[in-house]
């Protein structure tokens, strides 16, 4: 489906339950080229706190995955609070040159 969409227009994001040292997520990160992993190593999970435990543990692995073409530059990344989920959220913040049209 991704290879269908316009190359420079596209950002894959998901809670994909797999950690960058995954053989499935490398398979994955060649399958989405050009598109290029910016969340490795970002952990976002377990948010302990959706149990109801405190005080909550700092998340470990990271299953949270942000793709993202060369042409757009990363600005600003973060993990989110927990709002309940046991992963964390991620937020990220992008731009384009806008003199680099890669359609």
């Amino acid at each position: 489906a991704v290879e269908a969409l316009p190359p420079g227009d596209v950002i894959v994001a998901g809670d994909l339950n797999l950690t960058p040292w995954s053989h499935t997520l490398q398979e994955l990160d060649r399958k989405l080229s050009p598109l290029t992993p910016r969340t490795p190593g970002l952990a976002t999970y377990p948010d302990l706190s959706a149990y109801g435990m405190w005080p909550p543990a700092m998340p470990v692995l990271p299953l949270d995955h942000l793709y993202a073409p060369r042409s757009m530059r990363l600005r600003k990344i973060e993990r989110l609070a927990g709002i309940g989920s046991d992963h964390l959220g991620v937020r990220a913040e992008f731009t384009r040159d806008r003199h680099q049209d890669t359609r």
